[in-house]
């Protein structure tokens, strides 16, 4: 397997539907206030810089 098929083969591992299922597992997880702290204590750091 050259360099190209491997990364293919990778990204390719991950659809749609994986992204969903982990962005569920994280809203179960953590909970979506602090998800929401989380954005608002991100948002405040992007913009002071």
């Amino acid at each position: 397997m050259n360099h190209l098929e491997y990364k293919d083969s990778f990204i390719g591992s991950f659809s749609i539907t994986h992204w969903l299922i982990i962005l569920v597992i994280v809203v179960v997880v953590f909970d979506t206030a602090k998800l929401k702290n989380a954005g608002k204590d991100l948002g405040g750091a992007v913009q002071s810089c």
